[in-house]
């Protein structure tokens, strides 16, 4: 989730910024391909952690959404040909991780706490978004509005997934606890 609002939605603004003058629907269409993405990958993310297991599907997902968060604010602009496809690969990629938790989350509580476990696990990761979307509103105006620097800076959240991910339990091959 901080990797969602505090990086890659910056797409959007940016966009806007770019194309709105002279392509007012812009924002809209940036919008809609990151959101056509997002609705695919987060169906198909609880289907790779079946098949890679939890951990590993979990890195992959990190390191996917980092590479394809950065470049897109590194690497393309928008009104450039590839930048919508790149947000649509992002939108996929970076919300992989929405189709994987709800998967995962309930593996690691006894059945009497599983919805509570579960949807504190799921719900302290809001409260740390609103820390990194502070972050990163100060990042945008320490940058003076440059849009591809914050959200190049912010994508690197979803590399700490990479290393922390290793510490959390494969639940792969267990049975649900009682």
């Amino acid at each position: 989730m901080i990797g969602a609002w505090a990086a890659s939605k910056w797409m959007i603004p940016w966009a806007d910024k770019i194309g709105g003058a002279t392509h007012p629907g812009y924002k809209a269409i940036t919008q809609g391909f990151w959101a056509l993405g997002a609705v695919l990958g987060s169906f198909f993310g609880a289907h790779l952690a079946g098949m890679l297991g939890r951990r590993l599907s979990y890195f992959l997902i990190s390191l996917g959404s980092t590479a394809l968060t950065c470049s897109l604010f590194l690497f393309t602009a928008p009104l450039q040909p590839v930048f919508l496809w790149m947000v649509f690969a992002q939108g996929f990629i970076a919300t992989l991780f929405f189709g994987w938790l709800p998967l995962y989350l309930p593996e690691l509580f006894p059945t009497k706490v599983r919805a509570t476990g579960s949807g504190i696990a799921y719900n302290v990761g809001r409260f740390a978004t609103a820390g990194g979307v502070f972050v990163a509103g100060a990042l945008v105006t320490w940058f003076g509005g440059d849009f591809a620097k914050v959200g190049a800076i912010m994508g690197l959240i979803y590399s700490v997934g990479m290393v922390v991910i290793w510490w959390a339990p494969e639940t792969s091959n267990r049975d649900l606890q009682d």
